[in-house]
């Protein structure tokens, strides 16, 4: 069974099928045992100087910031991190998604941990790469990070996706919007109980796990924030709109860093209230069935290698995707002649069967929402929390702005509220094919 490594200093996956186990990028030492993942984050804060939380995105061989015992760089703290998986799991990983921004020494430091860790045969390939292969229609993939934002550039070469340019926006993390809502936090912290709570550590750990764990994993709502200290206990409850007005500069740096086209990120980035209509979220669960797609086409390699572009061989992209793979070692592709005999097949199939009958588009069965397929005919589109969203035998008839239809095969959607296919709004009824995407224009969120 194949699984995923995924890469991201917010928060690392090993991914397979039905089963995923995460682990946040956080190192601290703690009564001389270094813990990894969320006990660290969970004192994080309580000893920041025997803390760190940078091991990942900067990965090198270069001294550590903080002195643990038996740890020599950056580079150990990573091979430690990782014994904290399960070691029969590391060894089934098949694909590796690295952070975009991560150069050429880093892959080669990166694969040599996992070789020490027997983890072999295992492709390597950019997250931006890996998530552009979803959507092939997107021009960007925003990696959101814990430390910083990366903004990679998706670019079409014929019929082939690779990674283009790359910017990073250093403090818009998932990092900087925690602290940012600490400091909003606070002050109506003080204004209501006269209690500071960032002025003790384990006042400030308890907002922060709670910020972590409750707030920033969903879309945001109303929260009630507790903490405890000396036997005395405080709480204050905050709206979405106190939240948003907390960390509104973050916010408007944020999108002032999104890219003017399409892109893709993960669920998680959705969660912020941004209101974009230029996006495509991705959920945990998607990424993992893509990668078994994935595999299943390409040849793993004896050692590892780079997968530096795919090819995706239909034209019209409400289609799906099929895929096939350019893999680079040391610099050189190695499946050029394959990937031509291919095409060529391929070719070959379309024009004989187009002799016969005519190639009839499929029509969609199912919507894809916040990562779940629901059968289209008894589905509807409503708003929760801004956001469109689809959800079965909704019973309110004032909530739905859109319904489907089945009419002789085809899929239709019925509206007057606003929705658009594609970015073309429509009134009444509008017939759908696989991967369209639904939008609205006044509330975020998209629909496949």
């Amino acid at each position: 069974m194949h699984h995923l490594f995924d890469i991201n200093d917010r928060d690392l996956g090993l991914l397979g099928y039905k089963q995923a186990t995460r682990s946040p990028g956080y190192a601290t030492l703690d009564n001389k045992s270094l813990l990894f993942g969320e006990p660290a984050r969970a004192k994080f804060r309580l000893n920041p100087g025997l803390s760190t939380n940078q091991y990942w995105r900067d990965l090198s061989t270069q001294k550590n910031t903080v002195n643990f015992p038996a740890i020599r760089h950056q580079a150990d703290l990573a091979w430690n991190h990782l014994k904290n998986f399960d070691a029969d799991q590391l060894k089934q990983v098949s694909l590796v998604a690295v952070p975009a921004h991560y150069g050429a020494e880093q892959i080669a430091l990166l694969s040599g941990i996992l070789k020490s860790l027997q983890v072999s045969e295992t492709l390597i390939c950019k997250r931006s790469l890996l998530m552009a292969s979803l959507y092939p229609e997107v021009e960007y993939h925003i990696d959101f990070q814990l430390h910083q934002l990366v903004v990679t550039k998706i670019e079409k070469q014929g019929s082939e996706i690779i990674c283009g340019e790359m910017v990073e926006y250093p403090g818009l993390g998932l990092l900087g919007c925690s602290d940012a809502l600490l400091k909003g936090i606070q002050s109506r912290f003080i204004d209501k109980t006269r209690f500071d709570p960032l002025h003790h550590a384990i006042t400030e750990q308890q907002l922060f796990n709670q910020i972590m764990e409750q707030l920033l994993p969903l879309p945001w709502s109303r929260i009630d924030l507790k903490i405890e200290l000396d036997d005395q206990k405080r709480s204050i409850e905050l709206s979405e709109q106190q939240l948003e007005s907390s960390v509104e500069k973050y916010l408007q740096k944020v999108k002032a860093a999104l890219p003017t086209g399409s892109y893709v990120a993960d669920k998680i980035f959705g969660n912020l209230p941004l209101e974009s209509d230029r996006a495509i979220y991705v959920s945990e669960n998607e990424i993992t069935r893509t990668i078994e797609e994935v595999l299943s086409q390409a040849d793993l390699p004896q050692d590892f290698s780079e997968l530096t572009a795919i090819v995706t061989k239909a034209n019209n992209l409400s289609m799906p995707a099929e895929v096939d793979f350019a893999m680079q070692e040391s610099g050189i592709e190695i499946n050029e002649e394959e990937s031509e005999l291919e095409s060529s097949k391929q070719s070959q199939v379309h024009a004989a069967t187009s002799e016969n009958e005519e190639i009839v588009s499929p029509s969609p069965t199912h919507i894809l929402s916040d990562g779940q397929a629901l059968p289209a005919a008894s589905s509807s589109i409503v708003v929760k929390n801004n956001r469109i969203t689809a959800v079965s035998n909704c019973r309110d008839m004032k909530e739905v702005l859109g319904r489907f239809s089945v009419d002789s095969g085809k899929l239709l959607l019925l509206s007057d509220s606003g929705l658009s296919v594609n970015g073309s709004n429509f009134s009444g009824s509008s017939e759908l094919l696989v991967r369209d995407l639904i939008s609205h224009d006044d509330f975020a969120g998209t629909l496949v």
